[in-house]
């Protein structure tokens, strides 16, 4: 989308970025948005909803999560 750098030089787009309305582990109804992506640029926005929507399992088990392992 823009908002984040893989390198120091990588220039950030202030017009970009992603609100997330749950976490890991949360229960969630149909229909209810999980997410909110913008950004100036309809093609960058296109391909990181695409990415995100490709990211998300939603089952009927309740899932742990560990952010870091040591």
């Amino acid at each position: 989308l823009g908002c984040g750098r893989k390198t120091k030089a990588d220039i950030l787009d202030p017009s970009a970025g992603i609100e997330f309305y749950c976490k890991i582990g949360d229960r969630v109804e149909k229909g209810e948005p999980m997410f909110r992506c913008f950004n100036s640029n309809n093609e960058k926005l296109l391909s990181g909803l695409e990415l995100l929507n490709n990211s998300i399992k939603i089952g009927t088990k309740q899932v742990e999560h560990i952010l870091f392992y040591n």
